[in-house]
């Protein structure tokens, strides 16, 4: 019985320190203003969020992340304002990634985001198009009709994965996460 408590509390320890330590793999991306971007490397020796979108399903569901992110994550802080709001000193972009067939419709699907998107934030969007299978099998990704987000350190090691829709629970744990 004791042996069975022990090699489960072992069990249990070894997949904690292993998932601690996964490494986001490396994605050759490039913004809506055309400047190219390595994910995790060019991180400029910040954390990164970062949402994920495999799908157009996905994609809808990645919108819903869109306001709580920006007033998050990259709207700078009013410094005259009334209540001063928490700010973070991180990167955070949104991929929809265009892999296999559907990287032939990533140049019009650009242009729309373009024109749909104001000026300000197309720096935060990037566009991945390419093999996205050693992707999905790196990071864990097992379905692909829902948005996927991660928390990044500057080191390239993935502190923090959830999927779905935006809700205050995840937006509390991705900012536990940045206030450790």
């Amino acid at each position: 019985m004791i042996k069975n408590i022990i090699f489960s509390s072992l069990l249990v320890a070894s997949l904690s320190v292993a998932k601690a330590q996964m490494l986001f793999p490396s994605m050759d991306c490039s913004s809506l203003e055309g400047k190219k971007i390595n994910l995790p490397k060019d991180n400029n020796g910040k954390t990164t969020v970062l949402g994920m979108a495999f799908s157009q399903k996905a994609e809808k569901e990645l919108s819903t992340w869109f306001q709580p992110a920006y007033t998050n994550f990259i709207e700078k802080p009013d410094a005259n304002a009334i209540i001063p709001m928490d700010s973070y000193d991180v990167n955070c972009y949104f991929v929809p990634v265009f892999s296999g067939v559907l990287q032939a419709a990533a140049g019009k699907a650009e242009k729309k985001m373009k024109e749909g998107l104001d000026k300000s934030l197309q720096s935060n969007v990037l566009v991945f198009k390419g093999k996205a299978e050693e992707i999905k099998t790196t990071l864990k990704i097992d379905k692909t009709d829902s948005p996927w987000f991660f928390v990044i350190d500057a080191s390239g090691k993935v502190l923090y994965t959830t999927s779905g829709a935006f809700s205050e629970s995840k937006l509390e744990e991705i900012e536990k996460i940045l206030n450790q």
